[in-house]
C-alpha cells in the first residue's frame, strides 16, 4: 500500500507540549477546532466522534461523505497531521475514507497527502516528485 497504516508516534506530542491527552481519537481537539470553524453554519454540527466514525464507514452516509468532504476541503495541513497526531486516523485509513467519500474536487489537497506516501508511484502512476 502507498499510505502508513500506523498513528503517530508518541513524540508527535513533544511539538504540541500544550495538548490535553483527553482529547485523543473520538475526542479528538484537531478535528472539534476545524468542525467549529468550518460547520458553523450546519444545523446540527458535527462532532469530532461523528468525524471518527465517518473516517471508518465502509459505506458512508450522505453526512459521512459530506463530512469528509469538508475535511478535505476546509481542513489545514496543521489540522491534518494533528487528527493524525491524535491517533484520529492513519494516513492510509484517512485516503480511503476520502476515496468512498465520492468524486471530491480538492487537487491541491490530494497532491499533498500523495506527498506524504511511502512509494514515488503506484500502479504506474506518479505520486510525487522528490
Amino acid at each position: 500500500m502507498a499510505f502508513s497504516d500506523t498513528f503517530a508516534p508518541e513524540e508527535y506530542f513533544k511539538y504540541w507540549p500544550d495538548h490535553d491527552p483527553g482529547h485523543m481519537k473520538r475526542n479528538s481537539e484537531a478535528v472539534a477546532r476545524r468542525l467549529i470553524s468550518s460547520c458553523a453554519g450546519w444545523p446540527r454540527r458535527p462532532t469530532p466522534s461523528e468525524f471518527y466514525d465517518a473516517v471508518r464507514a465502509e459505506t458512508p452516509t450522505r453526512r459521512e461523505r459530506t463530512l469528509m468532504s469538508t475535511w478535505a476541503v476546509e481542513a489545514s495541513s496543521l489540522d491534518l497531521f494533528d487528527a493524525w497526531g491524535e491517533h484520529v486516523y492513519t494516513w492510509r485509513m484517512l485516503v480511503r475514507a476520502l476515496h468512498r467519500a465520492g468524486p471530491l474536487d480538492t487537487y491541491l489537497r490530494f497532491r499533498e497527502l500523495n506527498q506524504m506516501a511511502m512509494v514515488g508511484s503506484y500502479d504506474g502512476v506518479t505520486l510525487w516528485n522528490v
